[in-house]
Protein backbone atom coordinates (compact mmCIF):
# COMPACT_ATOMS: atom_id res chain seq x y z
CA UNK A 1 0.00 0.00 0.00
CA UNK A 2 1.16 3.26 -1.05
CA UNK A 3 0.09 6.56 -0.63
CA UNK A 4 -0.93 9.02 -3.71
CA UNK A 5 -0.04 13.28 -2.46
CA UNK A 6 -0.15 16.26 -4.97
CA UNK A 7 -1.14 19.54 -4.97
CA UNK A 8 -3.59 21.18 -6.60
CA UNK A 9 -4.30 24.80 -7.72
CA UNK A 10 -8.07 26.51 -6.72
CA UNK A 11 -8.35 27.95 -10.18
CA UNK A 12 -8.47 27.25 -13.85
CA UNK A 13 -7.64 29.17 -16.74
CA UNK A 14 -9.84 28.50 -20.11
CA UNK A 15 -8.21 30.00 -22.83
CA UNK A 16 -10.47 32.46 -25.39
CA UNK A 17 -9.39 33.15 -28.79
CA UNK A 18 -10.49 36.75 -28.88
CA UNK A 19 -11.14 37.33 -25.38
CA UNK A 20 -9.23 37.97 -22.00
CA UNK A 21 -8.70 34.37 -20.68
CA UNK A 22 -11.16 32.94 -17.69
CA UNK A 23 -9.86 32.59 -14.61
CA UNK A 24 -12.36 30.02 -13.10
CA UNK A 25 -12.50 29.65 -9.08
CA UNK A 26 -13.18 25.93 -8.52
CA UNK A 27 -15.70 26.56 -6.24
CA UNK A 28 -19.82 25.41 -5.61
CA UNK A 29 -21.18 29.05 -5.85
CA UNK A 30 -19.71 28.68 -9.59
CA UNK A 31 -20.60 25.60 -10.25
CA UNK A 32 -24.22 25.87 -9.41
CA UNK A 33 -24.46 28.37 -12.10
CA UNK A 34 -22.22 27.74 -14.74
CA UNK A 35 -23.07 27.11 -18.01
CA UNK A 36 -23.32 23.57 -18.89
CA UNK A 37 -20.18 23.61 -21.76
CA UNK A 38 -18.18 25.54 -19.46
CA UNK A 39 -18.66 23.58 -16.44
CA UNK A 40 -17.56 20.80 -19.62
CA UNK A 41 -14.35 22.60 -20.68
CA UNK A 42 -12.94 23.27 -17.02
CA UNK A 43 -13.71 19.69 -15.56
CA UNK A 44 -11.49 18.50 -18.54
CA UNK A 45 -9.19 20.50 -18.05
CA UNK A 46 -9.03 20.30 -14.50
CA UNK A 47 -9.19 16.34 -14.80
CA UNK A 48 -5.79 17.04 -17.14
CA UNK A 49 -4.14 18.94 -14.25
CA UNK A 50 -4.92 16.34 -12.21
CA UNK A 51 -3.63 13.21 -14.02
CA UNK A 52 -0.62 15.43 -14.34
CA UNK A 53 0.12 15.88 -10.80
CA UNK A 54 -0.60 12.32 -9.99
CA UNK A 55 1.68 10.62 -12.46
CA UNK A 56 4.40 13.30 -11.91
CA UNK A 57 4.45 12.18 -8.28
CA UNK A 58 4.72 8.05 -9.22
CA UNK A 59 7.94 6.67 -9.42
CA UNK A 60 8.97 5.77 -13.27
CA UNK A 61 8.52 2.10 -13.06
CA UNK A 62 5.24 2.38 -11.09
CA UNK A 63 1.84 1.89 -13.15
CA UNK A 64 -1.45 3.10 -11.82
CA UNK A 65 -2.48 0.85 -8.63
CA UNK A 66 -5.85 0.04 -8.49
CA UNK A 67 -7.09 0.53 -4.81
CA UNK A 68 -9.95 -1.66 -3.37
CA UNK A 69 -11.01 1.10 -0.83
CA UNK A 70 -9.72 4.50 -0.06
CA UNK A 71 -10.01 7.46 1.77
CA UNK A 72 -9.32 11.29 0.90
CA UNK A 73 -7.43 14.01 2.61
CA UNK A 74 -7.50 17.51 1.71
CA UNK A 75 -5.87 19.98 3.61
CA UNK A 76 -7.36 23.46 2.11
CA UNK A 77 -4.95 26.88 2.17
CA UNK A 78 -6.91 29.95 0.99
CA UNK A 79 -5.33 32.69 -1.31
CA UNK A 80 -5.71 35.75 1.48
CA UNK A 81 -7.64 37.04 4.56
CA UNK A 82 -11.38 37.35 2.91
CA UNK A 83 -13.26 34.76 4.78
CA UNK A 84 -14.15 31.76 2.53
CA UNK A 85 -16.41 28.80 3.22
CA UNK A 86 -14.25 26.17 2.95
CA UNK A 87 -16.69 23.36 1.47
CA UNK A 88 -17.43 25.20 -1.09
CA UNK A 89 -14.14 24.56 -2.62
CA UNK A 90 -13.71 21.17 -1.33
CA UNK A 91 -16.92 20.07 -2.81
CA UNK A 92 -15.98 20.56 -6.01
CA UNK A 93 -12.30 20.24 -6.18
CA UNK A 94 -13.53 16.37 -4.84
CA UNK A 95 -15.92 15.78 -7.56
CA UNK A 96 -12.81 16.30 -10.17
CA UNK A 97 -10.43 14.13 -8.42
CA UNK A 98 -12.64 11.03 -7.95
CA UNK A 99 -13.82 11.71 -11.72
CA UNK A 100 -9.81 11.78 -12.39
CA UNK A 101 -9.52 8.25 -10.15
CA UNK A 102 -12.06 6.26 -11.97
CA UNK A 103 -10.87 7.29 -16.07
CA UNK A 104 -7.52 6.59 -14.69
CA UNK A 105 -7.71 3.35 -13.08
CA UNK A 106 -6.86 4.06 -9.86
CA UNK A 107 -10.37 3.06 -8.31
CA UNK A 108 -13.25 1.14 -9.85
CA UNK A 109 -16.41 3.45 -8.93
CA UNK A 110 -16.43 6.65 -7.24
CA UNK A 111 -19.09 5.54 -5.24
CA UNK A 112 -19.16 4.98 -1.10
CA UNK A 113 -18.14 1.44 -1.70
CA UNK A 114 -14.79 2.61 -2.99
CA UNK A 115 -14.38 6.02 -1.70
CA UNK A 116 -15.21 5.65 2.11
CA UNK A 117 -13.73 8.63 3.63
CA UNK A 118 -13.31 12.16 2.80
CA UNK A 119 -11.83 14.59 5.18
CA UNK A 120 -11.14 18.10 4.84
CA UNK A 121 -9.22 20.07 7.10
CA UNK A 122 -7.98 23.73 6.75
CA UNK A 123 -4.49 24.52 6.79
CA UNK A 124 -4.18 28.33 6.56
CA UNK A 125 -3.15 30.97 4.41
CA UNK A 126 -1.28 30.25 1.69
CA UNK A 127 2.48 31.69 1.74
CA UNK A 128 2.84 32.16 -2.34
CA UNK A 129 -0.76 34.45 -2.07
CA UNK A 130 -2.37 31.81 -4.76
CA UNK A 131 -4.39 29.43 -2.72
CA UNK A 132 -3.80 25.63 -3.02
CA UNK A 133 -5.21 22.04 -1.93
CA UNK A 134 -3.27 19.51 -1.04
CA UNK A 135 -4.57 15.90 -1.50
CA UNK A 136 -3.72 12.75 -0.01
CA UNK A 137 -5.07 9.26 -1.22
CA UNK A 138 -4.59 6.44 0.58
CA UNK A 139 -5.71 2.58 0.55
CA UNK A 140 -7.58 1.81 3.58
CA UNK A 141 -8.18 -1.59 4.92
Amino acid sequence: MHDIFFTLPLYVVIPRKTKRDKNISLTLNWYRNAHFRLLSEVKIKYEQVIKDKIFINLPEKDTPHMFKKIKIEYVFYKNGNRRTDMTNWVAVIDKCVQDALVSNGFIEDDSTEYVVDVHPTFGGIDTMGKGRMEVRVSEVD
